[in-house]
């Protein structure tokens, strides 16, 4: 998925799969593309089909006023505007009456379930990482300035569903990051504390930590839409909540009969020469968004489960508050994944 986010818009060679075989209705109703169904891959199958309790609509997308969009814009950072450059602050200090016409528009677009394709365009900010290779552009983190509107209303949809995910235990316990209780501060401490106990003991311990590379762009849209109707979002409000990151499904005029959707542009700040044509970003989860991380829990669940039905063992660690030990495989941090055994072989 190298540089898939950042590809121009010709149709090449490397991209003629691109898209899904399946109508929008074949995906709501659980049908996997082509891919899924191997053999090897009978269980992630099975895992990816299997729906949490469905979340009614009206706990995830709210009505907005004037009021609401103070409320909500309240104590915000405006260091990301979006293209339009409207900043929060403009919508802290305006009129009421311009209040009030903006949470109009943002409850025209929910009830239709799309937003304008200029909503989703978006500029491109490279911040440079300290790993090698980090100044240049594809080793750069890829921040996207997304409007202001838009990350609004897929924001509020972010945080009802977090929360209603916490409150009926739909995400694994492997999951870390961008949860309660589950930050970084806390998932670090945990590791030094277990690679501790077992040098204290003497006993032997290998572990691995990975870093996916740039996990956030090298998503398949279908599979984060797969990954979010199986936390019990409806089908309707995933759509919206997709927003972000594509805009409507079509079946393309190709030959393969693919389905393709129509996606959201982005142009890259190159400092003194300014900004870079349009591209389209065809595929991922755009890193400044509110949702993507949030997105990418969803996703990564299914990997958690697939392990534990694989059968996975990693460490056996006594726990104070069960009778019994506690089996962790696995740990992850959104897109960082820590790994512990007492074999090497386990390891592998």
């Amino acid at each position: 998925a190298r540089d898939h986010c950042f590809q121009t818009t010709e149709l090449t060679l490397e991209r003629k799969n691109r898209g899904t075989r399946l109508s929008p209705a074949d995906r709501a109703a659980g049908v996997l593309d082509d891919q899924f169904h191997t053999p090897a891959l009978e269980r992630l199958r099975t895992i990816a089909l299997q729906r949490k309790a469905p979340i009614a609509a009206e706990e995830l997308v709210q009505d907005w006023t004037g009021k609401t969009l103070r409320a909500a814009v309240a104590g915000c950072s405006d260091t990301a505007p979006g293209p339009s450059g409207l900043c929060y602050w403009m919508i802290a200090t305006a009129t009421d009456e311009m209040r009030e016409l903006l949470a109009d528009a943002m409850n025209l677009f929910q009830a239709a379930r799309h937003t304008p394709d200029d909503m989703r365009h978006s500029y491109v900010y490279p911040i440079p990482k300290s790993c090698i290779g980090g100044s240049t552009f594809q080793g750069a983190r890829q921040i996207c300035f997304l409007e202001t509107l838009l990350k609004l209303i897929t924001g509020e949809i972010t945080q009802k569903a977090m929360a209603i995910w916490e409150d009926r235990q739909y995400l694994h316990a492997a999951q870390n990051g961008f949860r309660k209780h589950h930050n970084a501060g806390d998932l670090a401490s945990f590791v030094v504390a277990v690679e501790a106990m077992y040098r204290s003991k003497g006993k032997p311990l290998f572990t691995v930590s990975a870093d996916i590379t740039k996990a956030f762009q090298s998503l398949g849209i279908c599979g984060v839409e797969a990954a979010l109707l199986r936390m019990g979002i409806p089908e309707d409000v995933m759509e919206l909540w997709m927003q972000s990151d594509r805009g409507e499904w079509y079946q393309g005029q190709r030959d393969d009969g693919l389905w393709e959707a129509s996606y959201g542009t982005c142009q890259v700040i190159t400092g003194t020469a300014g900004l870079s044509p349009p591209f389209v970003n065809e595929t991922g989860l755009r890193q400044g968004s509110r949702c993507a991380p949030t997105k990418y829990s969803a996703w990564m669940d299914i990997l958690w489960c697939w392990l534990d039905a694989e059968g996975v063992q990693g460490l056996s660690l006594p726990s104070a508050s069960l009778h019994d030990s506690i089996n962790i495989p696995v740990l992850g941090f959104c897109d960082d994944i820590w790994a512990g055994s007492e074999t090497f072989e386990g390891l592998q």
